[in-house]
């Protein structure tokens, strides 16, 4: 998953918010200035336990932690490929949708098929070693992805996809790269399953521009109110405002165009923990907070 600073794209967000709906600017902002006081930063934090979720984000866990940690949830993401087709009818006989995590705009150099499309890798991913910037313009990896891995993941019953990676369009900013994107979106679609795009900011705006917010049914916001300062020992912080404001600008105006929004944050700050609670489900947003970076445990008390 991306969690580094994404490159804003502020025009498009502006031309978009007042065509999706009249007054809804001006409304976001008297909006905005009051949530600037909700969510001050600084705050000593509260003693107080945390709270169960009803999302779950644990792609980087096996079947045995899925199995120990995950309860009676709403959604729970986990690796499409990693989890086992058991694990995930217990999952959903306990009454949870299943998200599979499915890698669309990157490629890992621990996956099976890495060697078969070592040739579309592009410069190495920033705070990941074994993971590359993928050409998604590349047909036979949108014509893979589409046809081979999503259909095997398919296989196991789960309920929707989760799309990462689609920030390799804010990386490689062109045409071919987002109609690469648009492609595997697309390809996706005779699954009849549920598409969440995680971060993808600036590629989900163009897609809201053009009209083509049908493709998906949601999207996944990381780090809106925190931030990683190390990736290799889960070290935490906190947004800055004006990233924290674009992301709540950003995220709003899907959440207009009719798609869900869910949140994954990474703290150990119960008092920050207990604000980004407070602005989810103040807005309807699923949320949910990590304590490792690897997304591999449930948060302690959940």
């Amino acid at each position: 998953m991306n969690t580094s600073r994404k490159q804003t794209w502020r025009c498009a967000l502006s031309v978009l918010l007042p065509i999706k709906r009249y007054g809804m600017l001006l409304s976001f902002f008297v909006c905005l200035a009051g949530c600037a006081s909700t969510f001050g930063i600084g705050r000593t934090a509260a003693a107080a336990p945390y709270e169960f979720s009803d999302y779950l984000v644990l792609i980087g866990a096996d079947d045995t932690t899925i199995r120990s940690q995950a309860g009676k949830r709403q959604t729970i993401v986990v690796d499409g490929q990693a989890v086992s087709a058991d694990t995930v009818q217990l999952l959903h006989d306990d009454g949870n949708t299943v998200y599979a995590y499915l890698n669309i705009g990157s490629l890992e150099t621990y996956r099976d098929y890495y060697q078969s499309f070592r040739s579309a890798a592009l410069k190495p991913y920033d705070n990941w070693k074994d993971e590359y910037w993928v050409d998604v313009s590349d047909a036979a990896w949108q014509a893979f992805v589409t046809q081979v891995l999503a259909a095997e993941i398919a296989k196991k019953q789960v309920d929707g996809f989760f799309l990462d990676n689609a920030d390799v369009y804010d990386v490689y900013r062109s045409d071919a790269v987002y109609d690469g994107l648009v492609t595997v979106l697309e390809g996706l679609q005779g699954y009849t399953k549920a598409l969440i795009v995680n971060g993808g900011d600036v590629f989900v705006t163009r897609l809201l521009v053009e009209g083509k917010q049908h493709l998906i049914s949601g999207i996944n916001q990381e780090c809106v109110f925190t931030t990683i300062k190390k990736y290799n020992k889960d070290v935490f912080g906190v947004q800055t405002p004006a990233d924290r404001d674009y992301f709540m600008e950003y995220i709003t105006a899907v959440s207009r165009a009719g798609c869900n929004v869910y949140l994954v944050e990474y703290t150990k700050d119960v008092s920050l923990w207990q604000r980004i609670k407070t602005y989810a489900e103040s807005n309807g947003f699923r949320f949910y907070i990590s304590e490792t970076v690897g997304l591999d445990r449930a948060v302690s008390g959940q």
